[in-house]
C-alpha cells in the first residue's frame, strides 16, 4: 500500500469527521464510497482506524476524540492551523492532478510551468544568513 493511500485516507477521515460527528461505520461507508472507482482495496479494520487517528494526531496535530455517549468521533471546532490546511490543500490538488486518463474527457487541466519552488530552500537559507 502506498504512502499516497495513507495520506488520502487520513485527509478523507479528517474531512468527514469535521463536517459532523460520525460513527466508525459511517466513516467506513464514506471511505468505501469515495474509493469506489479505485483499483486499490480501501477497506480497513477498526485497528487500522485507531492507528490512523494516532497518525493524524502526530502528523497534522488534529485530535479526534471518541464520544462514548453518542458512539461518534468528533473534532474540536478550531482543529486546524493555517499550515496544516495548506498541507492538506496541496495534497488534495496533487491527488486531483493524478486523475486517471479515463477522466480526461471530463476534466481539462491547463498547461503551465512550475512555480520555481525548487529555489525556496536556497532562498530561505540566503535570508537567514
Amino acid at each position: 500500500m502506498s504512502k499516497k493511500h495513507f495520506i488520502k485516507r487520513h485527509i478523507l477521515i479528517i474531512n468527514r469527521i469535521s463536517k459532523n460527528p460520525c460513527s466508525f461505520k459511517e466513516i467506513e461507508d464514506y471511505l468505501e464510497r469515495m474509493f469506489y472507482n479505485s483499483d486499490e482495496n480501501y477497506s480497513f479494520s477498526k485497528r487500522t482506524f485507531e492507528r490512523d487517528l494516532k497518525e493524524i494526531r502526530e502528523i497534522y496535530n488534529i485530535d479526534i476524540q471518541y464520544n462514548r455517549s453518542s458512539n461518534t468521533y468528533v473534532i474540536e471546532e478550531d482543529y486546524m492551523d493555517e499550515k496544516t490546511q495548506r498541507i492538506i490543500e496541496s495534497f488534495e490538488i496533487y491527488d486531483f492532478l493524478s486523475l486517471p486518463d479515463s477522466l480526461s474527457e471530463y476534466v481539462l487541466l491547463e498547461k503551465r510551468k512550475p512555480l520555481a519552488t525548487e529555489y525556496l530552500q536556497e532562498l530561505l537559507f540566503a535570508i537567514k544568513n
